[in-house]
């Protein structure tokens, strides 16, 4: 998992935020430590806030 770059000094608050439906046989990134789907990573700062989206990853098989 890469998170942002906050520079020493500078006062930030890095939050995981948990996708709340189901998995659905969706390819979704986990937390490595609890295992659970991430829906977005939030860091705030003074300056503002950012957001790290991580969508499912889309897939599909060929029919016969």
């Amino acid at each position: 998992m890469s998170v942002p770059f906050v520079a020493v000094g500078t006062k930030a608050k890095i939050e995981l935020n948990e996708r709340e439906d189901y998995e659905a046989g969706d390819m979704v990134f986990k937390d490595p430590e609890m295992g659970r789907p991430v829906m977005n990573m939030t860091t705030t700062r003074d300056e503002g806030t950012d957001v790290r989206v991580y969508a499912p990853t889309a897939t599909a098989r060929g029919g016969a």
